[in-house]
């Protein structure tokens, strides 16, 4: 079944009629997400942080609009800068949920230490 699923694709994949319909469709949709820059940039990047962070998304889809649209080189820019906000974004979603255990962990004894006179520092003791 997933073999004739795959060779069905692949004809349509290779026909030229579809591939010249896409094609005018890209043609069509150029200018107005060139117009619209941000709002048609918005969609990748935000796609690609989501792919960065969960592993069944992918920006595949869209990776030939933006390079038909925006060239090669805004593209790579574009996916880089979404791959990286996703990254920040899963790094402290993941620190939101691991810091607050740590300072609960740290609440517990503290060392006090006398500096001079009647100056005192308290500092926490991280125990792991």
């Amino acid at each position: 079944m997933l073999l004739s699923i795959c060779a069905v694709i692949a004809a349509l994949a290779s026909s030229g009629a579809l591939q010249e319909s896409v094609r005018e469709l890209l043609i069509a949709v150029r200018p107005l997400v060139q117009e619209h820059a941000i709002a048609g940039a918005l969609p990748l990047v935000g796609l690609a942080a989501l792919s960065a962070m969960a592993a069944f998304v992918s920006v595949a889809v869209l990776v030939p609009v933006a390079v038909f649209v925006w060239g090669e080189v805004a593209t790579i820019v574009l996916l880089w800068l979404g791959w990286i906000l996703g990254g920040v974004l899963a790094y402290t979603q993941q620190s939101a949920r691991v810091l607050p255990e740590m300072f609960k962990r740290s609440s517990g004894p503290r060392n006090t230490v006398h500096v001079g006179g009647s100056q005192k520092l308290s500092c926490a003791c991280l125990a792991h």
